[in-house]
């Protein structure tokens, strides 16, 4: 298990089988981890507009594009290529973020933006689609992972925070 320890500054890796850990140290407030099938973990970089790359233990710090307030979720598409990034914080406090960024993870680069809610927050992926929270105008976008484009934006209650798509 991997774990965001905020104030520490640090990634908590947890051996579950064996109620053993240990840390990894970063720059920076890690606020929620990403984790691939090859075994890569990605974690969002509070107020830095930077995500973390961890693979074999050897840290990488990947920069948002310039115009990007923050990273806050990380979500993994299915076939492991990309990350879908909300950018939701604002660094100067008199900007939230309204987008998402896609990581094409075999280039190593920002490949596509696209403008969804107001402080977009939690991110889950299935199949060609993100669904993303966007707190501040209480509304969740669904995006399509082909055309980069938002399919739809629905009203929900006030300040939608997780998502989670079930599967019947």
């Amino acid at each position: 298990a991997y774990i965001a320890l905020m104030w520490s500054k640090a990634l908590g890796v947890l051996d579950i089988s064996q109620n053993t850990g240990y840390t990894i140290s970063l720059r920076w407030v890690p606020v929620q981890v990403a984790l691939t099938k090859d075994g890569t973990i990605y974690t969002s970089l509070y107020t830095t507009r930077q995500i973390a790359e961890i693979i074999d233990g050897e840290i990488n710090y990947i920069s948002l594009p310039w115009e990007s307030q923050g990273p806050i979720q990380i979500g993994v598409t299915p076939n492991q290529q990309y990350l879908v990034v909300a950018d939701q914080w604002w660094l100067n406090q008199d900007e939230r973020g309204n987008t998402i960024y896609l990581y094409d993870r075999i280039k190593k680069a920002f490949t596509w933006s696209v403008i969804v809610g107001q402080w977009p927050h939690w991110v889950v992926v299935e199949d060609a689609a993100a669904y993303i929270t966007n707190i501040a105008d209480n509304t969740v976008s669904k995006v399509s992972l082909e055309s980069m484009q938002v399919i739809y934006t629905t009203d929900v209650s006030e300040e939608p925070n997780w998502i989670v798509r079930g599967v019947y």
